[in-house]
């Protein structure tokens, strides 16, 4: 098996720097117009519809859903706390 080495020392095979281009093109697609509303619209939501946005037997929808929520969070203005201190929500960091 060929072994190459990407972005750092850490080995990777073919498929997984393949799976990693494949999944950096699919980030710069548009977001699913379903997904995205499915999560601003937690509101009127059940349990049901909630698993079938964080579906766990689908890995890579999973993955993109939390994207998506990290994306939501994110464009949440600063709150401030009783003591009128702002605080935001902590990035989150993917090793990149």
């Amino acid at each position: 098996m060929h072994v190459c080495h990407f972005q750092g020392s850490m080995p990777h095979t073919k498929a997984q720097v393949l799976s990693r281009r494949v999944w950096d093109i699919l980030m710069l697609l548009p977001t699913n117009p379903n997904l995205y509303q499915g999560f601003t619209d937690l509101d009127g939501m059940n349990g049901n519809s909630l698993h079938s946005l964080l579906d766990p037997a689908s890995p890579q929808k999973l993955i993109y859903s939390l994207y998506i929520v990290e994306a939501l969070v994110k464009s949440i203005p600063a709150k401030k706390d009783v003591s009128g201190k702002s605080y935001q929500f902590p990035e989150i960091c993917y090793g990149r």
